[in-house]
């Protein structure tokens, strides 16, 4: 398991973060069941952003604090800066391997729809899914064939649900593709 080396922090509030930032550091938070309190931590920024596109956000990692604590954790949020467009904050959940976390896994549509080989238009609604599922069962994308749909057909999840192995959160109404004129 990959893993990485992170800070508890005591100071918190704007100005400590912004200390922080200023010199390289990446302020964020771990919480869990396993955990009594919220941990306030922070991490060398680009050695997170080295992690982020090796695991992703939602492969399981490993998070050694300076304090001896291990744990297995995944991130749950990023916070990004509108302007500069760089991580400003993280949010990590610690779990157990077999705890159930519900996540955003990424949708990934196979096939072709037969409709767009008359003249339909794919188009995409839904970019991922909210699922429930445990910590170390979490599936990189969650794939999904379009090749029955036709001009005019949508695909909502109430139709899907069944044919995925993990628990969908999502409203059942919610559109996730269609293939229209």
């Amino acid at each position: 398991m990959i893993s990485i080396k992170g800070f508890t922090r005591e100071k918190l509030g704007k100005e400590a973060v912004s200390k922080l930032r200023s010199k390289g550091f990446l302020p964020g938070v771990v919480y869990g069941k396993n955990l009594k309190n919220n941990l306030h931590v922070y991490f060398n920024y680009l050695e997170f952003e080295k992690l982020i596109h090796k695991v992703g956000k939602n492969k399981l990692f490993e998070l050694n604090l300076d304090n001896g604590q291990k744990l297995v954790t995944f991130v749950k949020d990023i916070q990004i800066d509108p302007l500069k467009r760089n991580m400003i904050h993280v949010d990590l959940q610690s779990v157990l391997g077999d705890e159930e976390v519900t996540v955003s896994v990424p949708i990934e549509f196979t096939g072709v729809a037969k409709g767009t080989k008359v003249g339909g238009v794919f188009r995409r609604a839904l970019w991922s899914l909210k699922i429930k599922v445990k910590a170390n069962e979490i599936p990189e994308v969650i794939k999904i064939d379009i090749s029955d749909l036709d001009v005019g057909d949508t695909l909502v999840i109430y139709k899907i649900k069944d044919k995925i192995p993990y628990k969908v959160l999502n409203h059942e109404n919610t559109v996730i593709a269609g293939v229209y004129k």
